[in-house]
């Protein structure tokens, strides 16, 4: 009923986190037969429950089964709505101070959307006996996997279509009820108890089953103080007459008609829509919370994306630094400087060296061609002062010639 943090075992240290589990009007308590006064046609008891899926977990050592919308009981001529219900082993009431291999509380909320409004909580005390009973055909259909531990949310939990808290009720429906509290924490005291006197049977095994994992998560009896204790001796419940019966359907349907108008005002899906909307169909609320946060993510994409991207920047920036810093220390700048201009030098005196081998190449090759020049005309020289032209006839111009070769030659 509650993810406070507290267990069964210290409930004496419960009213220090929650001071209303000391109140006056607690619950559980003894119930002395001796002691109760009739009420009757004042406390008048309907139940007009629906075929249900069945959702499981297990808070504080107790095993919680939810249940689907729909189904009601009229109390005193007030509607309460069907929740949740939790088991105990043994019972937490008791009846002229014995205990019951088992007890069962029903859950009806006066309020659907609001747990601290109150409501009825009707008691069903179980002893071990035949299997053959409505109430043990109920319970083997899901008690066997109940979890042993407490898990994140719920199973759904395969029942068949005719599963209904109503089987739990006893063939005689004459009951206790008084005025009392939550039987855990946070204790609060607006809740009126149904307690069923005659008992319905469970089978051998699954009490077993349930004691070995979940013996004694109960809260002994309170102290009963001023209250009184009231009981009906109807057989029946009113549900059984027709004209009753007709009533309650017409007030189920007005009900939820409100509870449909509700829901059309509120088309936001919040933490609290669940219960508001009583959408139970867990698929159903997964994919409305996904389009809500698909919503949410479309309005505030450019907000997103500039989150994003200042982001990156900031990790550019940071990781240059750290690069840089990373650089100067090692050293590795400085070399790769002095390597290149190790590498320009190298360069320039390459550079210049090919400038002096192409400068005497030029000259080698200029000498050579002055070279050829001069040797060209020394032998047009010696052709004109060859054997032919020596002869008497032509030594005086020749040996003027050849004087002036011979001396231009020298010079």
């Amino acid at each position: 009923m509650t993810t406070d943090n507290w267990a069964y075992r210290n409930y004496l240290r419960w009213k220090k986190d929650h001071p209303k589990c000391s109140g006056n009007k607690q619950s559980p308590i003894n119930i002395d037969t001796s002691r109760v006064a009739d009420c009757n046609e004042t406390c008048r008891l309907a139940a007009r429950y629906k075929n249900s899926r069945c959702y499981v977990s297990n808070k504080n050592r107790t095993p919680l089964i939810r249940f689907d919308p729909g189904s009601f009981i009229k109390f005193k001529n007030d509607l309460f709505e069907l929740k949740e219900m939790t088991i105990h082993t043994p019972s937490m009431h008791t009846v002229n101070g014995e205990h019951y291999d088992m007890e069962i509380i029903l859950y009806h909320y006066r309020n659907s959307t609001d747990k601290d409004a109150g409501g009825v909580a009707v008691s069903i005390l179980l002893q071990r006996g035949s299997a053959d009973s409505e109430a043990n055909t109920f319970l083997s259909q899901f008690i066997n996997q109940i979890p042993a531990d407490e898990i994140e949310g719920e199973r759904d939990i395969r029942v068949s279509k005719r599963w209904s808290a109503e089987m739990l009720f006893p063939n005689v429906k004459s009951f206790f009820y008084y005025e009392g509290s939550l039987p855990m924490p946070p204790c609060n005291e607006v809740w009126t108890w149904v307690v069923f006197e005659e008992t319905s049977i469970i089978d051998e095994t699954l009490y077993k089953n349930m004691a070995i994992v979940f013996q004694n998560n109960r809260r002994p009896p309170r102290a009963i103080k001023s209250r009184t204790v009231f009981y009906n001796n109807s057989t029946k419940l009113d549900e059984e007459d027709e004209y009753r019966k007709m009533q309650i359907d017409t007030e189920i349907m007005r009900l939820t008609k409100e509870k449909e108008k509700i829901g059309k005002q509120h088309r936001r899906i919040t933490d609290k829509d669940r219960e508001r909307l009583d959408i139970d169909d867990s698929n159903t609320l997964l994919h409305l919370q996904s389009a809500k946060r698909n919503n949410w993510f479309v309005e505030n994409k450019q907000y997103i994306k500039n989150i994003f991207m200042t982001i990156i920047l900031l990790l550019i920036v940071y990781t240059a630094i750290k690069m840089a810093k990373y650089l100067v220390r090692s050293g590795m700048i400085t070399e790769y400087s002095q390597n290149q201009i190790n590498l320009l030098e190298q360069r320039q005196l390459n550079n210049a060296k090919l400038s002096g081998k192409q400068a005497n190449f030029n000259a080698n090759v200029n000498e050579a061609s002055m070279g050829t020049k001069s040797q060209n005309m020394s032998n047009g020289m010696n052709d004109n002062l060859g054997p032919n032209n020596l002869g008497p006839n032509n030594l005086g111009n020749n040996g003027v010639s050849n004087a002036m070769v011979r001396s231009q030659m020298r010079s």
